[in-house]
């Protein structure tokens, strides 16, 4: 009986779960930037996963790249566009009003009624 010597299957580049996790988080996130909480949420799962896509390996693969910019992008800029709503407020209301949750709300009733929009 004569054996067969082994041989080294070819390398096959199988398609990774997570980076693809990465990239999907990523959309979501960049999508719902206007909501903070959920551009945080998806933002930090899409760099969980880009990160978890490497495997042994040091380097990551370009989806879980493109993953982890995606995300970034998208908590970036809900924390600039945070940012700027309470500015805008402030402006407008004062810090004093801001700061005070009843008075922000009747300033702001009595805004949106200015604007002609009568809320009861």
């Amino acid at each position: 009986m004569e054996s067969q010597p082994y041989t080294i299957p070819p390398y096959q580049n199988r398609p990774n779960a997570f980076a693809a996790a990465s990239v999907i988080f990523g959309v979501i996130s960049l999508v719902s930037c206007l909501i903070i909480y959920i551009t945080v949420f998806f933002g930090c799962l899409s760099i969980l996963f880009a990160l978890l896509s490497r495997q042994e390996s040091l380097k990551m693969p370009s989806s879980s790249q493109a993953g982890c910019v995606l995300s970034s992008v998208a908590i970036s800029l809900s924390a600039i566009l945070t940012a700027i709503s309470f500015v805008y407020l402030i402006y407008l209301f004062g810090l004093e009003t801001v700061m005070n949750p009843e008075e922000l709300l009747e300033k702001y009733r009595d805004y949106l009624y200015s604007l002609g929009g009568a809320m009861q």
